[in-house]
């Protein structure tokens, strides 16, 4: 079975089971371990091909990324807990030949200040946020030119503030580059500024299919001018 299908299925457990937190994080980090895959002209490699050389390239892929170390080791708990799962129920892979892809590498994520993860929950109450109801409660007037100014670029503000969330945390500078070009065939396809690195993001998924769409007709092409800052665009 293919490896991607297979942290679905455990995700999908996961749901059931009423775990929705721990099913998102399933979710996120099959879609960096996709995009790394993509990246390398693959959709999805077999449970017995894990090994140490493909987690090797891969965290060399989140470290070019500028991934912070904690997340690279949540990432790598979970496929290490995906392939045991896949070893105990019959499915082939690395770890019946007596290896390990994961040894001398730490998965045990860094101790995370309070308050620096949302949930889902957050995500959906700023999707469907009203944001023109909001002002109104403000006691602004709707028929002002300030109003309207107002109102256009806080919804602009909030979808791409989520388009980059449900794009593995695109970085803004890069956003701002972002052309309708580099989206095509469910898959948003850029170079980082900062380091050259390609990167290929699928976005069928339903969450950032929505930020994509909204974003994709408003605001990208691209989403602001050209300017440099002291050297820095």
């Amino acid at each position: 079975m293919e490896f991607l299908k297979y942290i679905d299925v455990v995700a999908e457990g996961l749901r059931r089971d009423g775990k929705d937190t721990t099913m998102e994080n399933y979710q996120y980090a099959k879609r960096r371990l996709a995009g790394y895959l993509q990246s390398r002209g693959k959709k999805d490699v077999g449970t017995g091909k894990v090994d140490r050389e493909l987690i090797n390239g891969f965290c060399d892929y989140l470290v070019a990324e500028g991934v912070g170390i904690s997340t690279i080791s949540s990432y790598l708990s979970i496929f290490r807990a995906t392939l045991n799962k896949a070893s105990r129920e019959g499915l082939p892979t690395v770890l019946d030949k007596g290896e390990n892809p994961f040894a001398d590498m730490s998965t045990s994520p860094l101790r995370r200040r309070e308050g620096t993860a949302y949930g889902r929950d957050v995500y959906q109450r700023l999707l469907e946020l009203d944001i023109r109801q909001e002002l109104l409660n403000g006691n602004d007037s709707p028929d002002t030119t300030r109003f309207k100014e107002r109102l256009e670029n806080l919804l602009m503000t909030r979808d791409l503030f989520l388009f980059c969330f449900c794009a593995c945390g695109m970085e803004f500078s890069d956003l701002c580059f972002l052309k309708k070009t580099d989206m095509a065939n469910g898959t948003i396809t850029y170079k980082r500024r900062k380091t050259g690195l390609e990167i290929k993001i699928p976005y069928a998924h339903e969450d950032i299919g929505v930020c994509v769409g909204r974003c994709y007709y408003q605001f990208l092409e691209p989403a602001v001018e050209v300017k440099t800052y002291g050297g820095y665009e």
